[in-house]
């Protein structure tokens, strides 16, 4: 290939700040199956969106990240819900932990990225305890040597 430059250009994505903007849903996934997702809404370039955390089902979680704001309006599950968590689980399957990120447009799942170490781990709960409910999705013992 030798030393030639590349640009990669991605399609623009429209939406509707009245909406919520371009919903972002990130799916954690441990071995092929979700366990918990983010949905952000109402970006604002240099400002956090309002992100709230889901169960598998799509039930608001009663927790929050400490370092993001809550979500001011309500979240609906997408139409095409099911479609979009089918799509996470085929993505991150292979791996044991991949936070995959799609957003859905005019109902057509769209890919955003795979993120295998989200916030390094560092990000903070209130509650506390849902930290370690997380962290029971991650099931560790296959790296272990026998």
């Amino acid at each position: 290939m030798g030393n030639k430059s590349r640009i990669i250009v991605e399609k623009y994505i429209d939406s509707d700040a009245d909406k919520g903007g371009l919903i972002d849903y990130k799916f954690f996934c441990f071995d092929g199956k979700c366990s918990y997702l983010y949905v952000i809404v109402d970006r604002d370039l240099g400002n956090n969106g309002g992100l709230g955390i889901f169960s598998r089902d799509f039930e608001k979680v009663e927790a929050y990240r400490v370092d993001e704001r809550k979500p001011e309006r309500e979240i609906l599950k997408p139409e095409n819900y099911e479609q979009m968590l089918a799509v996470a689980e085929k993505l991150s399957e292979d791996f044991p932990h991949v936070r995959v990120d799609l957003y859905d447009v005019e109902q057509k799942v769209i890919f955003g990225e795979l993120t295998f170490y989200d916030g390094s781990g560092y990000m903070k709960f209130n509650p506390d305890s849902f930290d370690f409910e997380l962290g029971k999705t991650f099931d560790v013992t296959s790296f272990y040597k026998k």
